[in-house]
């Protein structure tokens, strides 16, 4: 969990370098970060865990100190600027109340310049807990 949360803090600190040596533009990502289309996450997660985009892309530009612009509706990649764009690939809970619960997310993530894909990255995160309500947040 720490090593993932690492590796995207990371590549997250790198964002801020790259904007500011490209452009005087925020990154833009959409908010909330969606489901990815051929993800197949349960049902029950996705019903339970309305929230979880919203509070991926809260997060992420929580962590960029509000250099990126959160978008609504539709994120197109292509024009000018930089474009981060991110699909929740997977989220997991299974386990019971005896020996706990394992839950997780993983992201894909691209980022876009002008256009042109320049990055590309998968994170995941995990750890246990007593309810699903827990791996939504």
């Amino acid at each position: 969990m720490r090593l993932t949360s690492l590796l995207l803090s990371c590549l997250l600190c790198l964002l801020p370098g790259f904007a500011s040596a490209q452009s005087a533009t925020p990154i833009r990502m959409l908010d909330p970060v969606p489901y990815a289309s051929n993800s197949v996450i349960a049902t029950r997660i996705k019903r339970e865990c309305t929230s979880l985009g919203h509070e991926i892309a809260f997060m992420l530009n929580g962590m960029q100190r509000g250099k990126m612009q959160l978008v609504q509706g539709a994120l197109p990649t292509k024009g000018p600027g930089q474009v981060l764009k991110l699909e929740i690939v997977d989220v997991y809970s299974d386990g019971n109340a005896f020996l706990g619960h394992r839950q997780g997310v993983k992201l894909r993530g691209v980022l876009y310049h002008d256009g042109s894909k320049v990055a590309g990255f998968t994170a995941q995160r995990t750890n246990t807990a007593d309810n699903l309500m827990k791996a939504c947040a």
